[in-house]
């Protein structure tokens, strides 16, 4: 560095600008004797010619001189032009030589001056210019050389405003050199100058500039060579202020300098810019080339606003082959700019070579004046940026404030940036930027990131190529991320018009895309197109990489990482959320990396949907441990959502390597496509310890996993629920449909589950207080299904566990129960439509290993396998109710009637106080057993049905092998031994236990007595029998069926008088009637179904009784019993006569009847019978019975005014029915005598009018079996007595019903009734009738 003290002689420029119009008062010696050597040397090196001059040379205005000849002068200017419009030409051999302060060479003072030269100007002394202009509208035209020594002595110095009328040029032939400080090759200060430089300039002082432009709307060409070779910058003394040698430096606005292609620009210091801009609106062209040497030294450097520079040519910096973590040079930049506004565009090429060396920096700083208006970079195609140092972006943009308008940042297809040492990332943004890539950008140093956001609002656009680190070298280009937003962006990568967007990471620890967030509220998203993708090989090289809340990744096209933890997409953060397209692939681990996940979201309520593909793991069905814990999706948190699409796919390879993975509560996984799994212990889903998790495979989804320990979904915390609605299916051993290790979890099971591994349960819970729910009996769409040995359809470990089929089981392997509750407390219940089907030796339909187990059977259980029992009990106080069908041998349905061995549809194996209880609706096939191993066995019968079983045991008892006994019917079964070949095989003792429900004696009377109600309805009574057509009868009776005329001794009888009653009469009625018998303590439930027909014809007798001749007939089906397991006919024929009004002079109305008849009696009783094929039989029996029935009905009539009577009745009936013995298969039941009498009243209203008669009435019976309650039967031998407790009931009842008197010959009838009685039986009866006179 050189200093000296100055003397302000014109304008001071501060702040890295440079010096000049300073007089030296003082000088450094050493300068002194530079400068001496060189005069000498130049005077040794003048040319010789013919004349010499030392006069200096003054032209006063319009005036010319042509100098050929050597011109020397001491301390002043050679030539002095005034007044303007003068003429100089130094003309070559001539020259100018001047030794001294502030001898100029040429000075023209004015206007309009012309300067050629194409000889030889010698300055030597301080501030001894060479050709000075001071002046507007000089023109100066150069192609001989220049030369000064001395500071402050620049070359060519033009003072004043071209207005484009002057020009600077200097030829390829011209010499322009400076050695002093401060020495400018050219220097123009002023406005609207054209200059057209070629040739070549060399600067080598401290803060001499190449060219210096002072001024606005100039216009410079550079065609030649500007060398500067200063090593430091200059500082006055006392001075803040600091002096650089720049190849050009413009100062103004609205200039423009161009380097054309035979141009350049060299420089060598420290601070020493090739061209440096400073102003707005300005234009730099580079065609040629730049090149700087220099630490902290610009290519090109531009402050100000709204100006454009294009690079057409080169740009190098720094030292070639200088190692590029050297100290020296450094800080060495292509193109810096600072402002807004301003373009940059580049098609030719720029390199750096030192540290801290960017291709291309941008700046903006409002305190430097800098507009918020937006910043533009393009890299036209065929442009490279190269840099070789460390630290040394390829783009580099600075924000030391926040602005809101963007920068923009475009490569086109065949452009490219390389970076190639460590922390050199292709393109460095700050905020507010977007960045289009259809380019290259590579990477080769650690940490040298493609792409790198340091704030917020940026976008980034990738059609073409990121590349970082070395292939093959996963050490080099470590965490050299493709893209990385520090403070959230929005990333696409795209494709269009065959521009497909890709990043390639070769270094470890090397993610595609990392995105961070460190502002509140901060959002982005990132978007891979069908075609684009990305590409990792490094180990922990993430494709993409999210680290804050909210984002949103969408994969249309391919992500691919085959490094050991490296993740397809990793989401670390809350509520972002993951979209995998249907062309969309995410493919990890392809290499054999482990720990590689597809997608991984470390947080909470983060959202992954999969429409395309996950596929994890390398190909190899051979060797399944390779690339362990290789997952599709990991869920680390809580209440993330995973949907894998009707399109989706997840496969994974590979030891552990689970396709979704949930560690955390309330996570949620939905299934409507495909999870394959070809690993060793990879589950379909797997659920870490914690609770709530919620996995639904949805109609049409599917789950298959094929190697060993792979379960379709496994959990292993509490409270999940498992939503079945399509397809698990499972391969390996070991490998269960659902694995529950923990407590409350739910499975609701409307699809399908399938295992073929042995030890492969179709469900297995092995905590506490699990719910498992099967639910659709359809085989084509749902169950569960096990082949493999020991592998049950649902496996129960724990306790509190409750399992509900109404769908279907069915294990074909050797020792795989249906369901296997090994714990204690477990619910168990087959369902309706349920079905549990096992066909292999050992396999038993339900097997209860604990204690409590309650087992309730609705649907059917069926066993075909030689040790196989259709429900067993190994354990203490467990109940099994049995309302559907257990079936274990080869009785069972459809199959193979093969020789069974120790098999049983129920039994005890072991344990104490284990129930079996037949309820209503229950079937069983089969042996019932229980071992010497277990004590306090008992039957419980509460089927409402007759049984025949034969059960297997030691006897009797309470002891071991013993059974206790107990009908709920109330029921006294008949016990005796049998041979043991009637039980299953391996028995103790075999016996049998019949008994035979009682219905049929029980309800014998409530039958009869309602068919002869139904038939007294029928009858015509108090209608004073067949009074001819039109007759005036009054109110019926107060029966249910019957059709009831009105009485002659109602308040309208007068008018029948005026009727002729006709002998030739006939009268029908057809009834029907139905009933229901709810279930007592003295009785089972019964329904009665009665239809009949009756007809009567009158018989006169002169001066007797009127009285019809009647004959009926009637059918009755009556189902007995909760279940219906019998069903009585009765067909009843009876014949008799009604005797109508036998007291005449009395105000009552009297009738009495009487009839015979005969029942035929068909019935048919269900028996379950454990020893025959369906479990039950059918016995038929047919009887029949005489009865006798006698009664009377007496009305009373009170006119209440002409058209309306009230009426009330009394009446009354006896029947006595003998019913003979009859006997089936299995029962006899002794002859039976029953007497029933019944009384009754009514009270009612008559309506008439006209031919018409309506009436209503309410009446109430009192029904009594007088005799006839026992009855005797016998089972096996075995004499039985019956007694009917309940042989007394009160009926209440309701009436209407119309007469019409249709012409004088005919007149129909009509009643409906509803009856309910204090014993529980209630019905409706409806009837009608017809009366036609001949």
């Amino acid at each position: 560095m050189k200093t000296g003290n100055w003397s302000r002689v014109n304008t001071v420029k501060k702040n890295n600008e440079n010096f000049h119009g300073f007089k030296f008062t003082t000088f450094d010696l050493s300068k002194i004797i530079h400068l001496g050597t060189v005069a000498v040397f130049c005077m040794a090196s003048w040319p010789i010619i013919a004349e010499e001059s030392n006069s200096p040379i003054t032209l006063n205005g319009g005036e010319n001189k042509t100098i050929n000849y050597t011109l020397k002068t001491g301390s002043e200017p050679a030539v002095t032009t005034k007044n303007g419009t003068n003429n100089v030409i130094v003309d070559w051999p001539g020259s100018i030589l001047t030794t001294g302060e502030n001898a100029y060479g040429i000075y023209n003072l004015g206007d309009l001056n012309s300067t050629l030269s194409s000889g030889e100007v010698q300055t030597e002394g301080i501030n001894a210019y060479g050709i000075y202009n001071l002046g507007d509208k000089n023109r100066t035209t150069s192609s001989g050389s220049i030369t000064t020594v001395g500071n402050g002595a620049t070359g060519i110095l033009t003072k004043g405003d071209g207005r484009d009328d002057s020009y600077l040029d200097t030829s390829s032939s011209a010499e322009i050199a400076t050695s002093g400080t401060l020495a400018h090759g050219i220097s123009i200060e002023g406005n609207k100058h054209r200059s057209q430089i070629s040739g070549r300039i060399t600067t080598t002082g401290g803060g001499s500039v190449g060219i210096l432009l002072e001024g606005n709307d100039n216009t410079t060409t550079v065609k030649g060579d500007v060398s500067t070779n200063a090593d430091e910058y200059f500082k006055p003394d006392g001075k803040d202020e600091y002096f650089y040698a720049y190849g050009i430096e413009s100062q103004g606005n609205r200039n423009q300098v161009t380097l054309s292609e035979t141009g350049s620009v060299k420089t060598s210091g420290k601070w020493m810019f090739g061209i440096l801009n400073k102003g707005d609106d300005n234009a730099i062209t580079v065609n040629g080339d730049v090149i700087t040497t220099g630490s902290s030294a610009r290519a090109i450097n531009s402050q100000g606003n709204r100006n454009t520079i294009t690079l057409n040519g080169n740009i190098t910096t720094g030292v070639k082959g200088k190692a590029p973590n050297s100290s020296s040079p450094i800080d060495a930049i292509g193109i810096e700019t600072s402002g807004g506004d301003n373009k940059i565009i580049v098609s030719g090429s720029i390199t750096t070579h030192s540290k801290s060396s960017d291709g291309i920096l941008t700046k903006f700083n409002t305190d430097r004046g800098d507009i918020d208006e937006p910043i533009e970079i393009l890299l036209k195609s065929g442009s490279e940026i190269i840099t070789k140092g460390y630290r040394s972006h390829g783009i580099m943009h600075f924000d030391y404030d926040a602005r809101e308008a963007r920068r923009k940042i475009t490569l086109e297809k065949g452009s490219s940036i390389s970076t190639e040492y460590n922390n050199s990332v292709g393109i460095y943004n700050t905020n507010n930027n977007d960045t289009i890539i259809y380019g290259d950008v590579k990477t080769a140093g650690n940490e040298a990131h493609g792409v790198q956001n340091k704030s917020v609002n940026n976008t980034v656009e990738l059609y073409g190529t990121i590349v970082t680190g070395v292939k093959g070298s996963p050490t080099k280009g470590k965490k050299a991320y493709g893209i990385t937003n520090e403070d959230g962006s929005d990333v696409l990568i795209g494709s269009t018009a065959g521009n497909n967007g890709t990043i390639i990471t070769y270094g470890n620890g090397s993610y595609g895309i990392k995105n961070e967030c460190r502002t509140a509220g901060c959002k982005y998203t990132i978007n891979i197109e069908n075609g684009a993708g990305i590409q990792t090989s490094g180990s922990d090289a993430h494709g993409v990489y999210i680290e804050h809340n909210g984002a949103e990744t969408t994969v249309a096209g391919n992500i691919s990482t085959s490094g050991e933890r490296s993740y397809g997409v990793y989401n670390k953060g809350n509520g972002n959320t993951t979209v995998v397209e249907e062309d969309g692939t995410i493919n990890i681990g392809n290499s054999g990396g482990n720990d590689a996940v597809g997608v991984y979201n470390n947080g909470d309520k983060n959202t992954t949907t999969v429409s395309g593909e996950i596929r994890t793991g390398e190909e190899d069905e051979i060797n399944q441990e390779i690339n362990v814990k290789s997952y599709g999706v990991y869920n680390n948190g809580d209440a993330n959502l995973t949907t894998v699409s009707s399109n989706g796919q997840i496969i994974t390879w590979g030891g552990s390597a689970h396709a979704i993975l949930n560690e955390g509560t309330n996570n949620i996984a939905t299934v409507f496509g495909g999870i394959t799994t070809y690993g060793l212990n990879s589950a379909g889903i797997w659920n870490e310890p914690g609770s709530s998790e919620k996995t639904t495979i949805a109609l049409g989804g599917k789950i298959t996993t094929t190697g060993k320990n792979s379960s379709g979904i496994y959990n292993l915390s509490q409270g999940n629920e498992s939503i079945i609605a399509g397809m698990i299916a499972t391969k390996g051993d070991g490998a269960y449909g659902i694995f529950n290790l923990g407590k409350g979890n739910q499975n609701n099971i409307s699809g399908m589950v399938v295992t073929s591994g042995e030890n492969a349960d179709g469900i297995r819970n092995d905590g506490e207080d699990n719910l498992t729910y099967i639910n659709t009996s359809d085989r084509s769409v749902g169950g569960v299904y096990t082949s493999g040995t020991e592998s049950n359809g649902v496996h129960n470990i724990g306790v509190g566990n409750e399992t509900k089929v109404s769908g279907v089981i069915i294990t074909t392997g050797t020792g795989s129960s249906g369901i296997y509750n090994s714990g204690s407390s477990n619910k168990t219940v087959i369902a309706n439509n349920g079905i549990i089907g096992t066909s292999n030796a050992n396999a038993h339909g339900v097997y209860n290993f604990g204690d409590n187990n309650k087992t309730f059977i609705a649907g059917n259980v069926n066993v075909s396998g030689n040790e196989s029992y259709g429900i067993v009990n190994n354990g203490d106080g467990n109940l099994v109710e049995i309302a559907g069908t257990v079936c274990s041998g080869p009785l069972c349905g459809n199959s193979p009637r093969i020789a069974q061995t120790a098999s049983a549809a129920l039994y005890n194996e072991g344990g104490s106080s284990n129930t079996f209880s037949l309820e209503e609706g229950g079937v069983i096939i089969g042996s019932i057993s229980a071992s010497n191993s277990a004590s306090k066995n008992t039957f419980i019968f509460d089927a409402d049905k007759s049984y025949k079983f034969t059960v297997g045991g030691v006897a009797k008892g309470t002891g071991d092998g013993e059974w206790v006994f107990i009908d709920e019917d109330g029921l006294d079964p008949v016990f005796k031994k049998v041979n043991n070949l009637n039980c299953a095989a391996g028995v103790t003792g075999c016996y049998q236990m019949e008994a035979a429900t009682l219905d049929n004696l029980e309800q014998n009377d409530e039958i009869t007595i309602i068919d002869n109600n139904a038939l007294i309805d029928s009858l015509p009574l108090d209608s004073n029998g067949s009074s001819g057509a039109g007759s005036d009868s009054g109110a019926g009776s107060d029966s249910g069926a019957g059709s009831t005329s009105g009485s002659d001794k109602s308040s309208s009888s007068s008018s029948s008088e005026t009727l002729q009653k006709l002998n030739n009469t006939v009268w029908a009625n057809v009834y029907g009637i139905k009933t229901n018998g709810e279930e007592t303590d003295a009785r089972s439930e019964f329904k009665s179904r009665t239809a009949g027909f009756t007809i009567g014809v009158p018989v006169r007798m002169n001066g007797g009784l009127d009285w019809d001749l009647l004959f009926n007939i009637s059918n009755s089906r009556n189902d007995l019993g909760v279940t219906g397991d019998q069903q009585l006919t009765v067909q009843s024929y009876n014949f008799g006569a009604v005797f109508y009004d036998i007291v005449p002079s009395s105000s009552w109305d009297l009738d009495i009847f009487g009839l015979i008849g005969y029942n035929g009696y068909n019935q048919e009783r269900e028996v379950l019978n454990n020893s025959v094929e369906n479990g039950e039989e059918t016995l038929k029996s047919s009887f029949s019975g005489n009865e006798i029935l006698l009664g009377f009905d007496a009305e009373y009539y009170k006119p209440f005014n002409e058209t309306i009577d009230l009426t009330f009745g009394i009446k009354g009936s006896l029947s006595h029915e003998k019913i003979k013995s009859y006997s089936n298969k299995y029962y006899s039941w002794d002859a039976r005598k029953m007497t029933q009498g019944s009384i009754g009243i009514s009270v009612g209203v008559e309506h008439r009018k006209d031919a018409l008669m309506a009436y209503a009435k309410l009446g109430a019976n009192y029904i009594s079996l007088l005799d006839g309650e026992t009855a005797g039967y016998t089972i096996s031998g075995i004499e039985r007595t019956f007694k009917d407790n309940d042989t007394d009931d009160v009926y209440g009842k309701v009436n209407v019903g119309f007469e019409y008197n249709q012409s004088e010959n005919m007149l129909f009838r009509g009643d409906f009734s509803g009856f309910s009685s204090t014993g529980g039986i209630t019905g409706y009866a409806a009837s009608l009738g017809i009366e036609v006179n001949f």
